[in-house]
């Protein structure tokens, strides 16, 4: 594995922070942010990096995440990422965005540098969350043409305590209402 210094890149890594959107490299992007963090670099700049076929705006019900290209049946999305942290602490912050992974793991995915957390509830998604290996992954359950926003079911027990009380604002659930 290259060390920081070793990579091409890194001249303009520690000139510009904004540089590592050309940063490919999972293992290179992970050593610009053990480097960012010696400089006072934001976190955000150097997580965001690989959101590049996501966008958030506005939706039907708030900002949404929405399509900047298509997406095939089973494509991977998006990553759920932030803090992993016990079922206990996660009651403890008891912030909407966290997301249960195993009966011992949540990940709060509450920090604004993880843009998943923008994916909107809808009755009818076209996507789902998926574990592998307690990591979780938005994966498109349909093709998702260009410009479409994701969504994914958030659960039973969060519709029913969350959403239901207020009323859902899904594309199914509107057009139901009228």
């Amino acid at each position: 594995m290259l060390s920081l210094s070793q990579h091409p890149v890194s001249k303009r890594v520690r000139r510009n922070a904004e540089i590592l959107k050309y940063v490919q490299d999972d293992a290179v992007r992970e050593l610009a942010f053990e480097y960012g963090k010696k400089y006072h670099m934001k976190k955000s700049v150097i997580k965001n990096t690989h959101h590049d076929d996501v966008k958030v705006k506005r939706g039907i019900s708030g900002f949404g995440l929405f399509a900047k290209r298509e997406f095939a049946r089973g494509e991977q999305i998006i990553e759920y990422r932030g803090d992993r942290i016990s079922e206990k602490e996660g009651d403890r912050r008891g912030n909407l965005y966290i997301m249960n992974v195993s009966p011992r793991v949540n990940i709060d995915g509450s920090p604004r540098w993880n843009i998943a957390r923008y994916a909107n509830h809808s009755c009818k998604p076209n996507a789902e969350a998926v574990d592998y290996s307690g990591r979780v992954y938005i994966v498109a359950k349909r093709r998702i043409s260009e410009g479409e926003e994701v969504t994914y079911n958030y659960g039973k027990d969060y519709f029913d305590k969350i959403i239901f009380p207020k009323g859902c604002r899904c594309v199914r659930c509107d057009e139901l209402r009228r």
